[in-house]
């Protein structure tokens, strides 16, 4: 895919607040919805719900290689 395909994606996932689990090139996977997505750079939020607290993410754009919807009520 392309960065303007990623971006595409990201943004319907922003607009209609769907939980996301993005994958980037070093490795890592965060899952949270878009909050968001300004020229390259994407930030996400991450509820963990044993503790109720919110975990920040940001990444490059360029560094997605995958993105997975969670399932729609």
């Amino acid at each position: 895919m392309t960065f303007t395909d990623w971006r595409k994606i990201l943004n319907m996932a922003r607009t209609r607040s769907r939980n996301v689990t993005v994958y980037l090139t070093s490795g890592a996977a965060f899952s949270g919805i878009v909050v968001s997505l300004d020229m390259d750079l994407v930030r996400m939020d991450e509820h963990d719900p044993e503790t109720g607290k919110v975990r920040e993410h940001n990444f490059g754009l360029d560094t997605v290689i995958a993105i997975t919807f969670a399932p729609e009520d």
